[in-house]
């Protein structure tokens, strides 16, 4: 798995910088992975959509927190919710790498975890090892309506 902010870090590191406490918290290195490591050490990856619906990855999982595709490809949020599509998309990429078949009803216990997951990682400020920095901004990331259980 790999992040564009972790070009951030690659950077600093191939320049030699010392890492800065708040500069690049979330962000790692890409140089393992370009001396032949099958892996970095990012485990997670939170990104969101273009309509600001997060998501967050963590091994072969990927939850989605939006009904729709919250992009460009269709259902779009509002078709995907007359639809009565579940409020969230779950999918485990090693065996659903088109992600076709939405596990949200099936997998709780994931759904649950990677939303601890994410509250943690927002919270923090970050996903890197590291003190806590401050958000810019108050961050939601729940769908509109919906109340974990």
């Amino acid at each position: 798995m790999v992040c564009l902010t972790d070009l951030y870090t690659t950077l600093e590191e191939i320049t030699g910088q010392d890492r800065k406490p708040d500069g690049g918290e979330d962000s790692f290195s890409l140089l393992p992975a370009f001396a032949g490591k099958n892996t970095t050490d990012r485990t997670t990856l939170i990104s969101h959509s273009i309509d600001g619906s997060f998501a967050i990855r963590q091994g072969d999982w990927k939850l989605c927190l939006s009904a729709g595709s919250a992009g460009w490809s269709a259902p779009k949020e509002p078709d995907a919710k007359k639809q009565g599509l579940p409020p969230m998309q779950l999918y485990n990429l090693k065996v659903d790498k088109a992600e076709q078949n939405n596990l949200f009803e099936q997998r709780k216990d994931i759904v649950k975890g990677l939303l601890d997951l994410l509250e943690k990682e927002v919270s923090s400020g970050r996903c890197t090892p590291g003190e806590s920095v401050p958000n810019d901004r108050k961050v939601t990331y729940l769908p509109n309506g919906y109340k974990p259980s």
